[in-house]
């Protein structure tokens, strides 16, 4: 399984720590904005998590998408986020509602950011692909709540 640690909601994003066994990685969202659709993460909880081809990260080859619980992979009636993916980004601004990933923190034109997010992403597809990933779960969780902080 794998585990989302945010380590705080602040105005200018989400900061966190993904962790898959021995590999970990930094995390930018949105701000939380009570889960409206592009401009609010996800609410912490357990979702499934599977490989999804998205056609705007086609030069990626595959990206992540994230369901269950608030979320489907498709627009619907009944939960209010949809297409919620683990890509590439280096500020809030990259995402809408998704989940970037990095390996160290910056700033970039001011805005607070995770650096080396290309590089990052195909390490997590690498460590993926080699373990045979076909599909889990992801714990999204606040670090202070599990007394990580």
């Amino acid at each position: 399984m794998m585990t989302l640690e945010r380590n705080g909601y602040m105005p200018f994003g989400t900061f966190g720590k993904l962790i898959i066994g021995d590999f970990s990685c930094l995390t930018v969202e949105r701000p939380w904005a009570d889960n409206q659709p592009l401009v609010s993460c996800i609410p912490e909880g357990l979702y499934e998590i599977n490989w999804y081809d998205a056609p705007r990260f086609s030069n990626l080859g595959n990206v992540l998408a994230i369901t269950g619980n608030t979320v489907s992979l498709y627009p619907n009636n009944i939960q209010p986020r949809s297409g919620i993916l683990i890509h590439p980004g280096n500020t809030m601004k990259d995402v809408e509602g998704c989940i970037a990933v990095g390996d160290s923190y910056g700033c970039i034109n001011e805005w607070p950011a995770i650096y080396n997010s290309v590089l990052t992403f195909n390490k997590l597809l690498s460590i993926l692909k080699n373990s045979n990933f076909n599909g889990g779960q992801i714990l999204i969780t606040h670090a202070q709540k599990q007394g990580i902080a």
